[in-house]
């Protein structure tokens, strides 16, 4: 699973450049004439290859992996990499060799998306005079969404930007409205542009509310609390038939699911009206006790259930706790991030009487509520049954740590000359070796929104220089050594970032166009032993699968680890702190959220003590 959130330098929103366009055309039309994905050479991928993986391999795998490595470039890459030229060729639909791969990957994956591909973000707590924290801080987010969402349709979103040059918009018009139909064997991913309702989702009912009315105006926190009062006042106890739970089974079993589901007209009606809704507002029965609470809440909830997956969801507890899970199938962190940060700024200005951005006067209305209703057959219950207890088993075994580090941040990592990115990648691996005493493959995702259509790129954190500076610590060298080689070590990981940003060049990215390859291989009914390489299997198997969401509003920021025997490590840089959402799994015994917390944390005050 493929993961993205870098931060993005952006100018002013009053200087960014605007362009006119249709909602419905931001996906296949190059509105700011950005450059395709740029296809490297086979020589570049290959010679990259065998320089990323010797790090991680012995003398005699190494020697095996080249020889593999030449007779692959000469005899069949050249073809492989003839169709993609192909592909890249293409006018429209794949904007890039990379996107039909990708889309397959997303769509096909047969995997539940809870865990392992929805990530989440912890907003930042604020205090308000509202006698209810929970309502009023759903109500107030939902409301910047809806007004930013509708610059969005209205084609008034100005030029996203990165420094000076344009980034790609497409992924804008698919942030709300968008849902995953499961289907068996791939999914679709369907676009609902003009919805005007939302699904709340509380005490395992389902409310569809309208918003944005002809006047624009968008829900309140009494919309809220009216749904709120009237579920309290009904019996309890719907858990067991709470639909929402298939959304977090394997696909084709809730594909299939589906099908019984809706041969009911009832269901179907449902069913619809949650797959058109802009995104889901979950009210969260529980309190946050502390931050790991806050994380599971976010990432599964206590058992899976009072969600639907398939949609981007606005999730606030009962204490007021705020935060968002978001479908990874059809857009990534800077995305995201974007909107969250231009929503916050909204909100804040509303709070604080500034002027916000383009909204009607009034900011609210009384949109009408209507629960949704189910007419289960057995079947179906027996269904939601399969998945509730798939559901905890999956939810039980993610073992969760938030690392609140607070000695120190990126000022004092920019005053030991080290990026602070770098820094906080080479604490991870430092870390690692100490809790496992070996080293792995390290995946941080890098944003390629500077092209068309462009989502991510890998950066292989673990380098030659990385794996000096680890044994360097491990073996006690002095002080002067270990300094010079974590400065070393931390100037190579920019180096492979902007590599990986470049797609050429001696640290260039080699991930997208080696997956492209063997899936036109298996495309073509050819095999060859470079892809059955133990060493190719363990160097893209990502022990440490790692995004960075610094960014203005988050708290937390996490995911799931993506192999059973890894590590899922959410971060952010920020002035003064180093905030690391940790998730493995508790049915790996060599595995410990807690513990690898504590050598992350234990490795930047090694880093500290060297300046």
């Amino acid at each position: 699973m493929i993961r993205s959130g870098s931060s993005v330098t952006r100018r002013c929103l009053s200087t960014l450049p605007k362009f006119n366009y249709k909602v419905e055309d931001l996906y296949d039309t190059n509105y700011l004439n950005l450059p395709r994905l740029p296809l490297p050479s086979v020589q570049g991928t290959l010679k990259r290859y065998l320089e990323t993986v010797s790090p991680l391999a012995t003398p005699e795998e190494l020697a095996h992996t080249a020889r593999v490595t030449q007779d692959f470039e000469t005899n069949l890459a050249p073809k492989l990499h003839a169709e993609l030229v192909k592909l890249d060729q293409c006018k429209g639909y794949p904007f890039s060799y990379i996107e039909t791969f990708w889309d397959e990957m997303y769509q096909g994956g047969r995997w539940p998306v809870m865990v392992n591909s929805n990530p989440f973000y912890v907003f930042e707590d604020e205090e308000n005079p509202a006698d209810y924290q929970q309502t009023w801080r759903a109500a107030n987010l939902a409301s910047g969404c809806l007004r930013w969402w509708r610059k969005v349709v209205e084609g008034k979103l100005e030029a996203d930007m990165e420094r000076d040059s344009p980034l790609c918009m497409y992924g804008f018009g698919y942030v709300f409205g968008t849902t995953r139909v499961p289907q068996v064997g791939r999914d679709k991913v369907v676009p609902n542009y003009h919805s005007k309702h939302i699904i709340v989702i509380c005490h395992h009912q389902y409310y569809r509310v309208d918003v944005l009315d002809e006047k624009g105006r968008a829900i309140s926190s009494e919309n809220l609390k009216c749904i709120l009062d009237n579920i309290k006042e009904e019996v309890a106890g719907f858990k067991s038939e709470d639909v929402g739970l298939l959304t977090t089974a394997e696909r084709d079993f809730w594909a299939q699911a589906r099908t019984r589901l809706v041969a009911d007209s009832t269901n179907k009606t449902s069913v619809d009206e949650i797959d058109k809704c802009l995104f889901t507002i979950v009210l969260e029965e529980k309190d946050c006790s502390d931050d790991n609470c806050k994380s599971k809440i976010m990432l599964t909830g206590d058992d899976g259930s009072g969600r639907w997956f398939d949609k981007h969801s606005i999730i606030a507890t009962n204490d007021g706790t705020l935060g968002m899970n978001f479908d990874h199938t059809f857009g990534d962190g800077m995305t995201w991030n974007r909107m969250v940060k231009e929503v916050f700024e909204d909100m804040r200005q509303m709070k604080s009487g500034l002027s916000p951005l383009p909204s009607p006067a009034s900011d609210s209305f009384n949109g009408s509520a209507q629960k949704l209703s189910w007419n289960l057959s057995p079947e179906s219950k027996t269904d939601i049954e399969i998945a509730r207890k798939d559901s905890l088993a999956l939810v039980n075994d993610v073992d969760t740590h938030v690392l609140k580090f607070t000695d120190f941040g990126r000022d004092r990592m920019k005053e030991m000359k080290v990026s602070p990115d770098a820094a906080a990648q080479l604490s991870f691996q430092l870390a690692y070796a100490k809790v496992h005493g070996k080293n792995a493959a390290v995946y941080e995702a890098c944003a390629m929104k500077n092209y068309l259509h462009g989502r991510t790129e890998t950066i292989r954190a673990c380098s030659t220089d990385s794996i000096a500076m680890v044994s360097a610590f491990l073996s006690g060298s002095d002080s002067d050594t270990k300094r010079k080689l974590l400065q070393s070590a931390a100037s190579t990981h920019i180096n492979i970032a902007k590599g990986a940003k470049a797609c050429s060049g001696p640290f260039q990215g080699v991930d997208r166009h080696l997956y492209a390859m063997k899936n036109i291989a298996a495309r073509l009914g050819l095999s060859h032993p470079f892809f059955e390489d133990p060493l190719y299997s363990r160097t893209s198997t990502w022990i440490l699968s790692t995004s960075n969401v610094t960014h203005p509003f988050v708290d937390n920021f996490g995911f799931g680890a993506v192999t059973g025997n890894g590590y899922g490590l959410g971060y952010m840089t920020l002035k003064n702190s180093i905030p690391v959402n940790i998730t493995s799994y508790n049915s790996c015994p060599e595995t410990s959220s807690k513990v690898m917390g504590q050598a992350i944390a234990e490795s930047l005050q090694d880093f500290n003590r060297l300046f």
